[in-house]
């Protein structure tokens, strides 16, 4: 999915939430505040305060574990980290901002209506198929989502940035032929398709490391053997049967990289065919009855015109990438930056 829906997404779904959460904010876990100055940056006539530093960072904090799903605490050291990175993001964005309006490109919504109809313009038909995915997940329309999208300041604000980034400094950035080919070559290993495997199993654990464990646990597995051979359904068995986690989903394993599972497990997989059922295996978990499923095979990338393409893309962001560094340092020493947290 491009860059600019992913900016679209990740801002209008923390926008949504933190209008309903910031409320809850001052509930939470405290923290000592005393390293933050009353006033934490001053760019122009731009000033962020400590009270909104402080919201934004318990905003910050609140969404990532809403996104996690998990609380933490979080030692001060940490907190500071996430402080600083927030500041570094304002002074970046607002030099950015800064050289945008210089050449006419303002925050808008009509802007952020042109550059999203002009990216959707390009999607292939697997990325417009997460976009409209996203949408259906979300429970809004195309229409509704951009409307929402260009009422967001925030939004306009980030795009006008990237537009900035694309007008004066990727467009104007020419790769060869000759650099995408050495890129590839080069870097052969991130346009190869790695082999994964796939299975579900039923797994019975010996109680312990006497024999007559072990014996009692291969009965079992013998009678489920045979339950599978009278056609039961593999799915079922692991659910009540199977002593591995994964019995919760039927066995399934999911997709593994080649080399990941025991030898023993691996070795007999590689002998079945899809949907084939295995033998009894033994390994040092206990013992198995594998069922194997659609894998993916290892292959490299040809070169091709849609390949060229997107690592041509690549190489562009990345010369962007260390354009756009060398000018923030610049800007940084030219103007008057008071950074007080540091």
């Amino acid at each position: 999915m491009s860059k600019i829906l992913m900016i679209l997404m990740m801002i209008s779904s923390f926008a949504i939430y933190a209008e309903t959460k910031t409320a809850q904010v001052a509930a939470e876990q405290e923290y000592d505040w005393s390293f933050v100055p009353e006033v934490v940056l001053q760019i122009d006539d731009f000033i962020l305060k400590k009270e909104d530093l402080i919201l934004k960072i318990k905003e910050f904090i609140k969404c990532n574990e809403q996104q996690c799903s998990h609380h933490h605490s979080r030692e001060l050291d940490e907190i500071k980290e996430i402080a600083n990175g927030y500041v570094t993001r304002e002074i970046d964005k607002n030099i950015m901002l800064n050289l945008a309006k210089k050449i006419g490109i303002i925050p808008s919504e009509a802007l952020v209506l042109k550059v999203l109809l002009r990216e959707k313009s390009t999607y292939t038909p697997e990325r417009l198929e997460s976009f409209n995915l996203f949408l259906k997940e979300a429970g809004v329309t195309e229409e509704e989502y951009f409307k929402e999208g260009m009422k967001n300041k925030e939004i306009q604000i980030k795009l006008a940035i990237e537009e900035y980034k694309k007008v004066a400094i990727i467009d104007k950035i020419i790769i060869t032929e000759q650099q995408v080919k050495d890129e590839y070559e080069t870097n052969i290993a991130k346009y190869t398709q790695k082999e994964y495997l796939s299975a579900s199993h039923i797994l019975i654990k010996p109680k312990g490391r006497e024999k007559q464990f072990h014996d009692e646990a291969i009965q079992k597995i013998k009678a489920i053997q045979e339950r599978l051979k009278n056609g039961e359904d593999f799915a079922q068995i692991a659910k009540t049967e199977s002593q591995c986690g994964s019995s919760i989903k039927g066995g399934d394993l999911g997709m593994f990289e080649r080399g990941k599972m025991v030898a023993e497990f691996e070795k007999a997989l590689f002998k079945l065919e899809e949907g084939e059922v295995s033998q009894i295996v033994t390994s040092f978990f206990g013992y198995h009855i594998i069922k194997a499923q659609k894998g993916q095979e290892y292959k490299v990338f040809p070169l091709d015109e849609e390949l060229k393409k997107d690592i041509s893309i690549d190489l562009q962001y990345k010369q962007a990438n260390s354009q756009i560094d060398n000018i923030i340092k610049k800007e940084i020493k030219r103007r008057n930056i008071i950074n007080n947290l540091n």
